[in-house]
């Protein structure tokens, strides 16, 4: 997905994320924390990200700007691995969770 958000949409990405950029590289909570973003893409499935979401009540997530002012993007890896119809499906999910943030 960062290839779609940062090449293809034309975003920069943060100098700080510049390490991960390859996807390969997996970025730990406790790097998240300490490499603050004002907002936080990821690819989980639903059980996933109530997970997440439990995890980031904790304060040390709360200083994160993301987190604290609830920009959290999830387009479900399930679109992105299934062919060509999922993926237009993903894509539309995160055009649709950014245009209501920026509103």
């Amino acid at each position: 997905m960062g290839k779609l958000i940062y090449q293809d949409f034309g975003f920069d990405m943060p100098e700080q994320y510049k390490a991960y950029a390859d996807g390969g590289t997996v970025l730990s909570l406790e790097k998240l924390a300490d490499k603050p973003a004002d907002y936080f893409f990821t690819q989980m499935d639903d059980e996933e990200m109530e997970q997440m979401m439990e995890l980031f009540k904790e304060p040390v997530y709360q200083s994160i700007p993301a987190i604290k002012n609830h920009r959290i993007i999830n387009v479900s890896r399930n679109y992105w691995n299934y062919g060509p119809y999922l993926v237009d499906k993903g894509l539309d999910s995160l055009i649709e969770q950014v245009s209501k943030l920026q509103k």
